[in-house]
């Protein structure tokens, strides 16, 4: 078995096959600023994000500062790079999605 697998098989051991999430939301109109958290129930892992929204040349421009943290001892940081890989490819898909929306 190749190395690799052999990690992805113990890490995957970690995770429960079903996954509740609670995201939260919240925006101050007046300053343009933002969080989100999102808590995995069973698991000890929070996502903690700071948002801010900009004008840029006419263009409302979203800036997303995440703290992932995932308590596990030894490959807690293993997973915090997997789940903020995660996140990143989410969010492009979003802004991808959202640009199809807008340009019709």
């Amino acid at each position: 078995m190749c190395r690799w697998k052999s990690r992805f098989l113990r890490l995957r051991a970690l995770v429960p096959s079903h996954i509740t999430l609670v995201q939260t939301d919240a925006w101050d109109v007046a300053t343009q600023k933002g969080s989100l958290q999102i808590e995995f129930k069973g698991m000890q892992v929070r996502v903690n994000c700071e948002m801010t929204l900009q004008d840029r040349a006419g263009c409302a421009v979203e800036e997303l500062d995440f703290d992932i943290r995932v308590n596990v001892p030894l490959l807690g940081s293993k997973l915090e790079a997997l789940l903020a890989q995660d996140l990143r490819l989410k969010f492009l898909r979003d802004t991808e999605v959202s640009l199809g929306i807008i340009n019709g």
